[in-house]
């Protein structure tokens, strides 16, 4: 039970590190494409 909860709290967390990565990897794209033209 403890460690369902532990992992619970893990999940925000992980969540926001994704995200950001995700957002890192969106800009690099935009940046790519803005200077291919």
């Amino acid at each position: 039970m403890i460690f369902m909860l532990e992992s619970v709290e893990l999940i925000p967390e992980i969540f926001s590190f994704y995200w950001n990565f995700l957002l890192l990897i969106q800009d690099a794209l935009w940046l790519d494409v803005n200077n291919q033209r």
